[in-house]
């Protein structure tokens, strides 16, 4: 399910015939193999040392690449005068491109970028006169989720500063506009060292799941503070105004949260690990999300005493 391929095209034809370029490209095969993510690699390598320890004998000392160019060329004629049909992907009929496949073990977004970057590099420096790319659809996803992550972080990070400057706008304080974030920034630490605890790799679903809690979390935040501002205004007590706030909007952010997330936790009943990722990292952030404004907004507005200064404004215009 996960192979990329690696492409190295020679400036001169029939060099891939040459020993000397078919052992650089044995190099690689072995530095490709020594990568976390590498299952097997398949090249025009396997049919040729194949070919030459059955022109032996079956003698296990001639799985090699043979050292002469004329025994290549032999090789590769006998093969496709028996029929073989496999040479042609892996190198082209002018013999100035070799194909590598190499098949992955599993897919890790950053470790993927990382084997590309290093085995590109290898290949570049063994072969300074070819052209080498990476070809494959892991290779396209892996550069789009690259440029796709970057691209929602920055919007995360933006999004992030426009609500700040919005929730000090709405409740008309920076000190509580402020404290209005924190509720909204939980959901993200908590889902991020979700993440890192359970090993789940930064993709192009999951870097969605932090904007999509910010504005879910968004949501609850402005009911309970403009709440318990209102409920402060009526009794000019913190604790009777908090007490009132969750007799009042406690229940519907509970029940809100707890529909919400039972609507993505259809997604855990996917056999596709992204999509039970998505499920699982949604509904904890959801979670730790109402327990922040139940838990740490009250405190919050309490310690600071976000709503003296309104209050005593408005006392004395009375």
């Amino acid at each position: 399910m996960y192979s990329y391929n690696l492409v190295v095209t020679l400036p001169e034809k029939r060099m891939t015939l040459a020993p000397e370029n078919l052992e650089k490209f044995e190099a690689l095969i072995r530095e490709a193999e020594t990568y976390k993510l590498t299952k097997r690699t398949r090249s025009i390598l396997e049919i040729i040392k194949d070919a030459y320890q059955v022109l032996n004998a079956g003698d296990p000392t001639f799985y090699r690449i043979p050292k002469n160019r004329e025994m290549i060329e032999q090789i590769l004629l006998l093969y496709e005068d028996a029929g073989g049909k496999e040479a042609e992907k892996w190198m082209d009929h002018d013999g100035r491109r070799l194909r590598l496949e190499v098949e992955m073990e599993t897919y890790n977004s950053l470790e993927a970028k990382r084997e590309l970057v290093r085995l590109t590099d290898h290949a570049q420096a063994a072969f300074a006169d070819a052209d080498v790319s990476i070809a494959g659809s892991i290779a396209q996803y892996t550069v789009m989720q690259d440029v796709v992550s970057s691209g929602l972080i920055v919007s995360f990070l933006s999004a992030l500063v426009v609500i700040g400057i919005m929730m000090m706008i709405v409740f008309g304080s920076i000190r509580t506009g402020l404290i209005a974030m924190v509720p909204n920034i939980i959901p993200a630490f908590v889902a991020g060292g979700l993440m890192g605890c359970a090993d789940i790799p930064l993709d192009i679903m999951t870097i969605t799941i932090l904007p999509m809690l910010l504005g879910l979390a968004v949501d609850d935040t402005i009911h309970f503070i403009n709440h318990a501002m209102l409920e402060f205004e009526r009794t000019d007590s913190y604790h009777t105004g908090l007490r009132r706030t969750f007799e009042v909007i406690g229940a519907p952010l509970l029940f809100t949260t707890l529909v919400i997330t039972a609507n993505f936790s259809v997604y855990m009943t996917s056999s596709a690990n992204v999509y039970f990722n998505v499920g699982f990292i949604t509904g904890i952030g959801l979670i730790s999300a109402l327990l922040a404004d139940y838990l740490i907004t009250p405190i919050l507005l309490v310690q600071t005493r976000a709503f003296n200064k309104s209050m005593g404004k408005e006392k004395k215009c009375a």
